[in-house]
């Protein structure tokens, strides 16, 4: 019998993520949720029991079926949960302490990008500051590298370098939308425009071609550059946030 159903099951994963205890595409269990596991299988395996889960839902099942009361199953879920929180209130202390150590250790995980590619002694890791999060060398203030990182997703480490510059790549994660994997380095050679698409470009950052704005009506087509590479843009920006990938930009006219 599987536990939870499905309307549940992907909120559930969402959390785990969120809460770091499993992380990457094929979903890889973190230290913190392996130390979660075994530290309460430890001091107080009732917590995990599955056999505890399908109990309750069972009977939930019967009371649907009209073959259950609702109160017993509830005085049966609160003696079930006062011996639970018994147990864990007994070994709280080496709980946390233990839990701590595992989450200290997942973070530190979590955070690390890769070798720093300008002292190559320290590692580049995520930093959170007063104004978002940064990508910066651990041997500061000897090494001050430090790389701008978007503030409008959740950036995770991509654990491989660019095949282009060398420097570590990161993932840049958006609800609703698959993962953006790109090169920390901003003057990454891969991020340039060649061809046709290229040439384009140059000419209307040089003002020599100019095109409006198809959804404003009145500013300019400009090229733009972020952490992700070049993207033309309208120059009404905040007013219009019109955006265009150049890749798509020989299947339009520009006059």
């Amino acid at each position: 019998m599987n536990l939870g159903t499905k309307a549940t099951r992907s909120e559930i994963i969402d959390t785990l993520f969120q809460r770091g205890y499993v992380q990457g595409k094929a979903i890889e269990a973190t230290e913190l949720g392996i130390s979660t596991i075994e530290t309460l299988e430890k001091y107080c395996p009732k917590i995990i029991d599955e056999e505890l889960t399908k109990h309750f839902e069972l009977e939930m099942e019967k009371i649907i079926e009209r073959k259950q009361k609702s109160e017993v199953l509830l005085e049966d879920a609160k003696d079930a949960i006062t011996k639970i929180l018994v147990d864990f209130k007994k070994h709280q202390k080496e709980i946390g302490s233990e839990l701590s150590k595992a989450n200290r250790e997942t973070q530190d995980e979590m955070a690390f990008l890769g070798a720093c590619p300008v002292c190559k002694q320290g590692n580049l890791m995520i930093r959170r500051g007063k104004y978002g999060s940064f990508a910066a060398c651990n041997k500061y203030p000897d090494c001050k590298t430090v790389f701008s990182i978007p503030k409008n997703a959740l950036i995770k480490p991509a654990k491989k370098n660019c095949e282009v510059c060398g420097f570590p790549k990161v993932l840049a994660i958006k609800k609703a939308r698959q993962p953006l994997e790109f090169c920390l380095n901003p003057k990454c050679p891969s991020k340039n425009v060649e061809g046709e698409a290229g040439k384009q470009a140059k000419a209307i950052a040089k003002g020599e071609i100019k095109r409006k704005c198809p959804l404003c009506k009145e500013g300019d087509i400009v090229l733009r550059s972020s952490i992700y590479g070049k993207f033309y843009g309208c120059n009404k920006y905040p007013k219009c946030r019109y955006t265009e990938k150049l890749e798509n930009s020989n299947n339009n006219k520009l006059s």
